[in-house]
């Protein structure tokens, strides 16, 4: 298994409104390292309102507070790589959470889910239209769910490991990784087709190698070199 503790991090706010039903808002707040948003809601709109945008709180500032606020602390992202297991158990296959957990801030682990879900589908199917049984389901599903867990994982592992004190092992490329992150996000904050591209991308929509075309190659290379200085 292999797992990044998020614990000691500069404090970094952050936070999201989505709608949901019923004419309703879902509004998600993060923070690091203690930095926590208070559960009264006074504090929670104060918390929002020192985010660096005003949406989410310009949200909260014209809303009623329906429910309660709850805290979930998670202090850790996993992967489970079951495929190296020597034995595995018959009749189990695990989904989501169960194979992998991601920082939550990302809003991967439904999408990951979700396709982990469809990968098993077709295995099924594929089993259905042949003459194999179930046994050894499981070899085939691993194999098929490697590459978006690992996209998942790569997504948010180099943002959590750009804190010194994440625990992890840092991949020998992790300086050029890093790099090429920050000059990502610079680009993507100034061209709004790399911005959408990088949303379709981080909720499975398309796979990651859609965005890195030779232009926008180019460009990531031409900013890597001017953030190097």
């Amino acid at each position: 298994m292999l797992s990044t503790t998020r614990e000691a991090a500069p404090k970094i706010r952050g936070g999201t409104a989505m709608p949901i039903e019923n004419c309703q808002w879902m509004v998600t707040l993060n923070g690091r390292k203690g930095d926590v948003p208070p559960l009264d809601q006074a504090g929670f709109t104060a918390y929002a309102k020192s985010l660096p945008a005003t949406a989410v709180y310009d949200r909260l500032n014209r809303s009623k507070l329906v429910g309660r606020l709850k805290r979930f602390i998670i202090a850790q992202s996993y992967w489970r790589h079951y495929e190296q297991m020597a034995t595995f158990p018959s009749n189990i296959i695990p989904i989501g959470d169960a194979v992998a957990g991601f920082n939550p801030v990302f809003g991967q682990g439904m999408s990951a889910a979700a396709v982990d879900a469809h990968e098993l589908k077709k295995c099924l199917h594929q089993r259905a239209t042949s003459s194999d049984n179930l046994a050894g389901l499981h070899h085939d599903y691993f194999n098929a769910i490697q590459d978006t867990v690992s996209a998942a994982w790569n997504g948010t592992a180099i943002y959590d490991m750009m804190y010194d004190s994440t625990q992890g092992t840092r991949p020998d490329d992790f300086p050029q990784r890093k790099a090429a992150f920050l000059a990502m996000q610079e680009l993507a904050d100034a061209d709004p087709a790399i911005r959408l591209k990088r949303l379709l991308i981080g909720n499975m929509l398309e796979p990651g190698s859609s965005l890195y075309t030779e232009e926008v190659l180019e460009q990531l290379q031409t900013k890597m070199a001017s953030m190097a200085g």
